[in-house]
């Protein structure tokens, strides 16, 4: 019987260690709150309503009535784009819209951009809607089983990732230098040098969705990207159209 209660405490020892561990790491949900690790990493991007329209304007995206009159009048020509974006534009607009991305797995998004060309993103991803997403880019059935495996532990979780990324006519250059889940490292020996097995997603994403990226390019802590676009692609920023202030005479 003392053996059996000493293996007992030993149990429960190891067991508190863990759930302390992996609240630490991000993977206990109630326990990571206690650390904060349930928090994406701040990148200090500035998230807000005022950095959404810049954005907006930016891209062209309508947020008066009379622009998307415009639209309306001349649906071609509305196709094209040519912005440049800083990174609180960039992320305010995508927090903004995200609710009418399908399947969009992620949240509290804020990409940042920096003055080497490169770029980091953090954020919250939802393992329910992340095989939903990869299905939708191409990705079987087997494989995004497989990557989401790895992230379900806790639902919904922080991540960070690094590196750099251009397109030209659709075709995705991937380089990352670092990757969390939770506070989790994933080893650089799983992606570094195995990303264009990835980015053939990204482009299918693209086309299917009828984007034609001719340019996007990093640099001086900006995005610069240019290209056409289906008009469907205004959808989910509606949101931002607000009655034009009338002049006074």
């Amino acid at each position: 019987m003392k053996a059996i209660k000493v293996a007992g405490i030993a149990f429960g020892a190891l067991a508190v260690v863990a759930v302390l561990i992996g609240g630490y790491l991000g993977f206990v949900p109630g326990v990571s709150r206690v650390f904060g690790s349930n928090k994406p990493r701040d990148l200090g991007v500035e998230l807000s309503v005022p950095n959404a329209y810049e954005g907006a304007a930016a891209l062209g995206v309508p947020s008066t009535p009379t622009a998307l009159q415009a639209i309306v009048d001349d649906p071609a020509s509305s196709r094209l784009f040519d912005a440049e974006m800083t990174s609180d534009q960039a992320s305010s607009m995508l927090l903004i819209g995200q609710d009418g991305i399908p399947n969009w797995p992620l949240s509290l998004v804020q990409i940042r951009f920096a003055g080497d060309g490169t770029a980091e993103a953090s954020g919250i991803i939802d393992s329910s809607e992340a095989v939903p997403f990869m299905l939708s880019a191409g990705v079987s059935q087997a494989n995004a089983d497989r990557v989401a495996s790895a992230i379900k532990l806790a639902g919904s979780m922080p991540f960070y990732v690094s590196g750099s990324c251009a397109v030209e006519n659709n075709s995705v250059s991937l380089s990352l230098s670092q990757v969390q889940i939770g506070r989790l490292n994933v080893p650089g020996s799983w992606y570094q040098g195995n990303e264009s097995k990835g980015t053939p997603y990204i482009t299918n994403l693209l086309e299917t969705n009828g984007f034609v990226v001719e340019s996007l390019t990093i640099a001086d802590g900006n995005v610069a990207l240019n290209g056409t676009r289906p008009l469907s692609s205004y959808e989910p920023w509606l949101k931002l159209v607000s009655a034009e202030t009338p002049e006074v005479n």
